[in-house]
């Protein structure tokens, strides 16, 4: 049996369309962001407003959104 890590579904996710290097780039970011927002240290609006306040687009948020377009993309893989 073949287990399969995070980090394999992200490289995987490369078929998808998403830029996998932004994601793997941001990993720590990301999980950081995940478990601040998870014990309440810091809410969703303030992270949201932040992010939109720079004048150019943040590469957290890019990854952010990619991230978001890769589970989307295996959300839709796992129904059909």
């Amino acid at each position: 049996m073949r287990v399969i890590c995070r980090a394999t579904l992200v490289f995987d996710c490369a078929q998808k369309g998403a830029r996998d290097a932004l994601i793997v780039t941001h990993w720590d970011d990301l999980n950081r962001l995940a478990a601040s927002l998870k014990d309440g240290l810091v809410r969703p609006s303030l992270v949201v407003s932040k992010l939109q306040a720079m004048q150019r687009q943040n590469p957290l948020q890019q990854a952010i959104q990619e991230r978001g377009a890769y589970r989307q993309n295996v959300a839709y893989s796992l129904v059909y």
